[in-house]
This record gives C-alpha cells, sequence and structure tokens, in this order.
C-alpha cells in the first residue's frame, strides 16, 4: 500500500532537518577548510609523526602527560590518518571528526525518540530535530578546524560519554554491556582530562537505578568505583605536577578559584551560555536556573529515576565545567578562551536539560521543540557574524605557514594561532613539514590573484601600521633594523564599486610585489568610507628586506589593489615608507 502522500512528503521534510546541518558543514569543510597546523599539533601530532618516521616512537610517547591531558586516543588516531593517507593533513581529520559527531547526533536522536530506550520519555522525531542544529551550529566548524588531534580530543570523548553512559543505563548487572560501558569510560578517560568526570556521572546514573529498586545495582556500583579507581589512578601514575597549572607546586587554579569564588563561579555560568554566546552572558545563567527548576519538579514528579541517563549526563556536564573553572578562572580570557573546545559539552547539558524538560511537561512538548529549536538558530547568527574573520585568520595562517622563509617573526606569529606566537618554533618544524609534503604543503600552493592590468588611478586604502607601531605619513618613514623583518598592516576598498577588493599586492621600493593576506573585518573603514560591504578589507603582509635584495636607505611602499571583478588593478604609489638601517659593525 502507497503510503499518503502527505507523510511522504513529511517524511522528507524531517529527513532534510536532521541532516541539514551535518551537510552544511560537510560542504564548509570542502570549500573553505585549508591544512594547517595549530598551536598544539606543533608540539604533539607534527612531532609524533616524525617520530614515527624516525623510527623513535614508543608507546611512552603515546601515553605521555600533554599540559593537564593524556591524549592517547587521538594520538592514535591521528596517527591511524596518517598512515591511511601518508600526509599530515587536517581535511580528511574534519571529516572524521565530523563523521564522530554524526554518530553521536544519530544515538541522541535514537535516544530521545527510541520506544527501547531505557528510560521512559519517547518523543516523535520532529521534537528531536533540533538535536541536529545544536551539534552541528557554525561554532563547530572553527573547532574542527584547529587541527588533528586537538578536535579528536573532545568529538572522541563525547561520543565515548554517551556509549558508556548508554550502556551502563541498559546493563542488567555486571554483563556484557557494563564492560562495554567500562571500555567506552576508558576511552573517554584517555581522549581528555574531562572524561574522567564519566566516573561520577556513571555512579549517579547507577544511585538512580537502584533508588527505585528497578533493579538492584550494588554490585555495578562497586565495581564501576573498582574501574574508575584503577583508570584515575593510571592516568595520573607518574603525574608531572610542575606543566601548565601547577606553579611550585601548587595548583594555582584551585587557591585562585578559592580566594577569587566570584570569579571561578562567572567561568562557570560563561561556560554554560557557550553555546549561545562565545563571552560571558545571561544565557548561562538562565540554563542554570532552568536547570535547578527542572530538577525539582522531577524530584516532586518522581520521575529523575527513569530520565536517570540525562540525569548523568547533566552532572557530567556540570562536573566538567566546575573542574574548568578551577583549573582555568585564573586565565584573564575566561571561558571564551576556551569556547571552541568547551561548546561541544555545552552542549550535552543543554541537551540533557531539554530532553528532562519534555518528560516534566508531557502535554508542553510540541511548544518545547519549537521554543527549543528556534533557540538553536541563535548561534547561526554569531557564526554568520564570525564567519569572514574566522576564514580570514586560517587563510592567513596558512599563507605565513607556505611562506615561511621569507617571514619575520611578526608574520610567523600568525602561522602559530590561538597562544602567542613562536617563529622560532615554526622555523624548527616547517621544514620537516616541507619536506615530507604535509599539512599546507601536502599540495600546490594556489595562485595569488592576478593583477590584471592598471586601471588607471588610485583607490582609497591605507597602511596602518608597521611592525605594530604607527606608520609615520609622508614623507617621514619608520626605522627598521638590519635583520630585522617588516610587518605591515593596512585596508584598501574598490572605490568605484564601494566593495571589498579582490586581493592586494604591496609593491617594495618599486619593484618587489608582496602579496598580502585580505580579508579581515575593518567596520571602522566601511564606516568611514560609507562602504558597508568593505567591512571585510583589511589585509597584512610581512617580508624580509634583505631577502628581497633590500640595501640599506630609504624604501617606498606602495598599494596594489585588485578590483573586486578582477579586470584589473589600482595604483596607489608610495603609501608609506621605512628606512632599513646598516648592520652595524662587528
Amino acid at each position: 500500500m502507497t503510503p499518503p502522500r502527505s507523510n511522504v512528503i513529511s517524511r522528507a521534510l524531517l529527513v532534510v532537518l536532521l541532516s541539514a546541518p551535518a551537510l552544511f558543514l560537510f560542504f564548509l569543510i570542502r570549500h573553505f577548510a585549508v591544512n594547517l597546523v595549530c598551536a598544539d599539533d606543533w608540539f604533539d601530532a607534527a612531532n609524533l609523526i616524525h617520530q614515527s618516521l624516525s623510527g623513535t616512537l614508543s608507546w611512552a610517547a603515546v601515553f605521555a602527560q600533554y599540559h593537564d591531558h593524556r591524549i592517547v586516543l587521538p594520538r592514535l588516531m591521528t596517527l591511524i590518518l596518517w598512515k591511511l593517507g601518508g600526509r599530515l593533513r587536517n581535511l580528511p581529520a574534519m571529516e572524521t571528526d565530523l563523521a564522530i559527531m554524526a554518530s553521536a547526533e544519530f544515538f541522541l536522536v535514537w535516544k530521545l525518540s527510541s520506544a527501547k530506550s531505557a528510560s521512559k520519555l519517547r518523543i516523535s522525531l520532529w521534537q528531536a530535530a533540533p538535536i541536529s542544529f545544536w551539534i552541528f551550529s557554525p561554532y563547530l566548524f572553527p573547532l574542527l578546524q584547529a587541527g588533528s588531534y586537538t578536535s579528536f580530543q573532545w568529538t572522541l570523548m563525547i561520543l565515548g560519554i554517551l556509549a558508556a553512559l548508554a550502556c551502563l543505563d541498559a546493563s542488567s548487572g555486571i554483563d556484557a554491556l557494563f564492560w562495554l560501558a567500562a571500555a567506552a569510560g576508558l576511552a573517554a578517560s584517555f581522549s581528555n582530562a574531562a572524561g574522567l568526570m564519566v566516573w561520577p556521572a556513571g555512579l549517579v546514573l547507577l544511585l538512580l537505578s537502584n533508588w527505585k529498586k528497578e533493579r538492584s545495582a550494588k554490585r555495578q556500583i562497586l565495581a564501576w568505583l573498582f574501574f574508575g579507581a584503577a583508570v584515575w589512578a593510571a592516568y595520573f601514575h607518574g603525574w608531572n605536577p610542575s606543566q601548565q597549572f601547577y606553579v611550585g607546586g601548587a595548583q594555582r587554579g584551585l587557591s585562585y578559584a578559592f580566594l577569587h569564588p566570584f570569579r571561578a563561579v562567572r567561568y562557570v555560568i560563561s561556560y554554560w551560555g557557550i553555546p549561545f554566546s562565545m563571552a560571558f552572558s545571561p544565557f548561562g545563567t538562565a540554563a542554570l536556573v532552568s536547570s535547578a527548576w527542572f530538577f525539582t519538579r522531577a524530584f516532586k514528579q518522581n520521575i529523575l529515576w527513569r530520565n536517570r541517563f540525562w540525569v548523568s549526563l547533566w552532572i557530567f556536564v556540570l562536573a566538567v565545567s566546575l573542574e574548568t573553572a578551577v583549573g582555568r578562572a585564573w586565565e584573564p580570557g575566561g571561558a571564551g578562551g576556551r569556547a571552541g573546545a568547551f561548546y561541544l559539552v555545552a552542549i550535552l547539558g543543554l541537551l540533557s536539560v531539554y530532553a528532562l524538560a519534555l518528560d516534566v511537561f508531557p502535554r508542553r512538548r510540541a511548544a518545547l521543540a519549537w521554543g527549543f529549536g528556534l533557540l538553536s538558530l541563535l548561534p547561526y547568527r554569531a557564526a554568520a557574524r564570525d564567519w569572514k574573520p574566522n576564514q580570514y585568520l586560517f587563510r592567513t595562517m596558512s599563507y605565513a605557514l607556505r611562506t615561511y622563509r621569507s617571514q619575520s617573526d611578526l608574520g610567523l606569529n600568525q602561522a602559530w594561532v590561538f597562544w602567542d606566537g613562536k617563529p622560532d618554533i615554526v622555523r624548527q618544524l616547517a621544514p620537516m613539514l616541507e619536506k615530507n609534503r604535509w599539512n599546507v604543503f601536502a599540495e600546490p600552493p594556489p595562485a595569488g590573484p592576478a593583477l590584471g592590468p592598471s586601471l588607471g588611478r588610485a583607490t582609497l586604502c591605507g597602511i596602518d601600521a608597521i611592525n605594530e607601531a604607527p606608520a609615520p605619513a609622508m614623507p617621514a618613514a619608520a626605522k627598521v633594523a638590519a635583520g630585522e623583518g617588516v610587518a605591515l598592516k593596512g585596508w584598501a576598498i574598490d572605490e568605484p564599486r564601494h566593495r571589498a577588493a579582490a586581493g592586494v599586492y604591496i609593491v617594495v621600493d618599486g619593484h618587489w610585489p608582496v602579496l598580502a593576506s585580505y580579508g579581515d573585518r575593518r567596520r571602522d573603514v566601511a564606516r568611514k568610507t560609507g562602504a558597508p560591504e568593505a567591512t571585510y578589507s583589511g589585509w597584512i603582509a610581512s617580508f624580509v628586506p634583505e631577502q628581497l635584495g633590500l640595501k640599506p636607505g630609504r624604501n617606498s611602499l606602495s598599494v596594489e589593489t585588485i578590483a573586486s571583478n578582477g579586470s584589473g588593478h589600482y595604483d596607489n604609489e608610495n603609501v608609506a615608507s621605512f628606512v632599513l638601517e646598516a648592520a652595524s659593525k662587528p
């Protein structure tokens, strides 16, 4: 019998709703992601593969502590992908991460909508659809772009947490499901330090199972405690307390949290508000207050025990937020500095509150689903606002790494993102990447934009800074010491078309064109020129004068701005200048 046309359309729309966010992220990866070594990957992933090539890789290196983590599983995943592909590249890692998160989404949707779920809560797939928009928010893209094992830490941990709690919820004793739960907890713990919180969360789940005598969980509780204690002991065996968060043997985050309790509380609130905003916001307060309210109602209705999976998941997120507040409340940037990574964990907290609310208010499930679905769209607006700067950031870093031989230290700071610049480390490891055709060197470099013919006129542009100091107005010139690189920042627009340009070249002393990385956000330029479409008109460029053959003395800087339609370029000659000082005699 052929199903009614309305049912076919409804199912098709449902499939689109569940898959569209993930497909959108896949599109972003395919069309906008770049191969790039970021931050931690310089220290860990690149060195790990270098050890593998040189035959010096050992289990001790895989198990070794890295800051406050033992990232065993992410390191193994990185090695596997490298062995399969033969190159250290971000794009396969990003696609693998996306597949891991798709598995997590499928599981969460099933958990909410399946009649076989251990929880008695069962809703329609339509009411579970908002989960996809939360998990695959565009906020996820910068995290995936940030590196291979860097993002594996979080996606593998989340999948391990979900698997551990689900198997524990479905087990009926010390059976196969219980041991699967323990194995998943082990995997989560050795993916990221936050995964250690699965053991107290699982204990809460077992206590709720035993509370209503649905099944006797006393043996499970003892076995879970024993196994969790063993994992914690193995995790901290040989621990070095001098790394990152410890000063003089004392945990500076712990002491800071006690001395500054309000800042620590603010950190927790920021953590819970991350799915809505990358900074402290009232959303985190609303999430925690609403959680307390739903838990109180569920307790009064005597339904906490049957929602034990979601309760334990919420406890896990709370434990992680408290742990990270103690560990990082001293950071000036607060939770915002770790927002990309924390985002995925905070989402689990929101989803657990949503599931509990659906069971507390069964007659209002449709309204809750609509409300939750609309809230899930808020991050899309913020992500759309930040999309251009993120794209500019990663492309700038990729360009700086490709041209590391001719980059100054200031230029190489761009190749080391998220932390203070480490140009020495970049110079040390970049030749290894280039020799083995890894990462940005895995593919031919993209051709720079063509200058085209001269359009016979100038356009609006400027050089704002030379080596991070304000560029002096002509005819004054900045001074550059011998052997020092030159880093430039400025802006340029296609004035006749009132739009951002297609690219910028900096011509040094009339002969040496240097491709600038174009597309930085410059709202001041948009306001000044009255061209809103020129918001992303900033550029940066970097070069070493001696490598261009420049002699001591005055050198001019001109800006060649490519028209937005690529038809040619505008000539802006002698916009600024610098004086290259002679080398001092020994």
